[in-house]
């Protein structure tokens, strides 16, 4: 292979270095991400938003316990078929559906919460975003930088984004830790050796994903 040859992974490689190493967050933006959800936490709209957040934690509590009552109403009506015992089969059966049925109904209104919270702040933030461009007319000023476009269209665009990436991914991770705790207790009951085996499957799997992760990205 000749020289231009070799130098093109180099050069792949370099740029995407550059591309990482532009789009990894830094300090800056973690100050700019905290300050943004601190003034929607003490804005105006504070009282509604504490309101709907409080409410969106508490169906999120229900649904891991739902999800949790749901395993044990699953393990006993597979029981009662095992064992053919018509009487709780029907029991079973009937207590499998009533739950079904609350947790149906339970994520349905969380999820109604979960979009009434998000239109919220993106009122709230547009509304801000949009009083910061028309005073002292800074919309002057923009319209002439040429590295800016369409800024009335970007500052929608940009805070859809925002709050909606930053709403989801705080939900999945209060979610998934939600769950952990809840069947964590399951498995401690069941067998406290499978639970620290479990426990560990977790943890050398998630470092091997990290550090995979990082090689194949260099």
């Amino acid at each position: 292979m000749d020289g231009v040859g070799r130098s093109r992974p180099r050069c792949d490689d370099e740029r995407l270095q550059g591309y990482n190493e532009r789009c990894a967050p830094d300090a800056r933006d973690r100050r700019r991400l905290v300050g943004a959800i601190a003034a929607f936490a003490t804005s105006e709209v504070r009282g509604k938003a504490a309101a709907l957040f409080a409410t969106l934690l508490g169906l999120m509590l229900a649904i891991s316990g739902l999800n949790v009552l749901n395993s044990y109403v699953g393990r006993d009506f597979m029981t009662a078929i095992e064992h053919r015992d018509r009487g709780a089969f029907l029991h079973q059966a009937f207590l499998y559906v009533a739950v079904f049925g609350a947790s149906t109904a339970v994520a349905v209104f969380s999820r109604f919460c979960e979009e009434r919270f998000g239109l919220l702040w993106r009122g709230w933030l547009t509304g801000r975003l949009v009083h910061f461009y028309l005073t002292n007319r800074t919309y002057l000023r923009v319209s002439h930088d040429d590295d800016l476009s369409n800024p009335d269209q970007r500052i929608t665009e940009d805070v859809r984004t925002f709050v909606t990436m930053t709403l989801s991914l705080f939900l999945l991770f209060l979610n998934g830790t939600l769950t952990v705790l809840a069947f964590s207790g399951v498995l401690w009951s069941i067998s406290h050796s499978l639970f620290l085996v479990g426990i560990a499957y977790a943890a050398v799997g998630s470092l091997l994903t990290v550090f995979l992760g990082r090689r194949s990205s260099r």
